[in-house]
């Protein structure tokens, strides 16, 4: 390798490690924006940013961490920014993220019905396998214990044995029926 090539990939790493602090400071303005509801054209910006990057690069920039612990899409996902994360999960192989991050064990834990029914869309989405009998004691107690909203119990009872109640039916009881046959 000549001198002019090894100046080109140090150029190369350089310029990715631009684009990711580029991204990085783009990223969160866009997440403060989402949250303060003060710029509708945020997500376009970063979306137009995105597409300005060679598609090579995306993964990496994305997967970056944010905060010592979260990349972009777990960031996001924390800050309620549910629009960014599937925008941004449609820029990344999602199956491998899925295998390798547990997001849908963290949405049930925490209990928002928003987060849950965005995690299991991008699951659908990237037609990743949900399979709900695998997730640890610690997280099928508030799955089956939880109030979940209609949209939630749609999208979980495909994967579930289980039947769930949904929150906000002043009128609805539990009722049981018992068949004997001999």
């Amino acid at each position: 390798m000549d001198s002019r090539e090894k100046r080109r990939g140090i150029f190369q790493k350089d310029e990715v490690s631009n684009l990711k602090e580029k991204f990085k400071k783009k990223f969160i303005n866009t997440t403060q924006a989402i949250e303060n509801k003060s710029s509708v054209n945020s997500l376009a910006q970063l979306s137009k940013f995105l597409n300005n990057v060679p598609e090579k690069h995306h993964e990496v920039i994305i997967l970056q961490k944010i905060t010592k612990k979260e990349d972009a899409l777990q960031y996001a996902l924390n800050k309620k920014c549910y629009k960014l994360f599937l925008v941004l999960l449609n820029k990344i192989d999602a199956r491998e993220y899925f295998q390798t991050n547990d997001l849908l064990q963290v949405a049930i834990e925490s209990k928002d019905d928003k987060q849950v029914d965005t995690v299991l869309r991008a699951y659908e989405r990237s037609e990743v396998r949900i399979v709900l009998s695998a997730l640890p004691d610690r997280t099928k107690s508030p799955l089956h214990d939880g109030n979940w909203n209609k949209d939630v119990i749609e999208r979980l009872y495909p994967y579930t044995t289980s039947y769930f109640i949904p929150r906000g039916q002043n009128k609805a009881k539990m009722f049981s029926l018992t068949c004997y046959t001999t």
